[in-house]
């Protein structure tokens, strides 16, 4: 399977599982697919994964903080123009601004989400337990 179906596949995938049909959901629009595979799956695709980045498996649903964590460093180097590097061919300006602007929207909105969900995950509670033993018991 070529990165393209393979990115596309993950994208559908968790889109088409949400619970909350009515919220607005954090997926990076798949109109990005292309500009995507053009400008970045070379080097960073499951073969390659230049600087142990892997974009091919990322889903366009950012619905976990491994997620949101890596699309936050798309956003970042392409922001920053290190990516792509000078010596490769550059995205159209209007293309890379479109979607640098609907990814930081929807960093913004899994933001959101991500904290809003911290509340609905089991939480651990701790008990401090105290015992006193009596220095008599105590070994010298």
């Amino acid at each position: 399977m070529n990165c393209k179906v393979a990115f596309l596949l993950a994208g559908f995938g968790l889109a088409s599982t949400s619970v909350y049909a009515d919220e607005p959901q954090a997926i990076v629009p798949e109109k990005h697919l292309d500009l995507m595979y053009d400008h970045c799956m070379d080097c960073h695709n499951a073969d390659t994964q230049k600087g142990k980045v892997n974009l091919e498996d990322l889903p366009l649903e950012v619905n976990s903080l491994q997620h949101a964590e890596l699309w936050q460093k798309v956003l970042d180097v392409m922001n920053s123009g290190e990516m792509p590097p000078e010596n490769k061919r550059q995205p159209e300006k209007e293309a890379k601004a479109d979607f640098l602007e609907d990814l930081a929207k929807t960093m913004v909105l899994a933001r959101k989400k991500l904290s809003d969900s911290v509340g609905k995950l089991p939480c651990v509670v701790s008990i401090d337990v105290n015992i006193i033993i009596p220095s008599s018991h105590l070994r010298a």
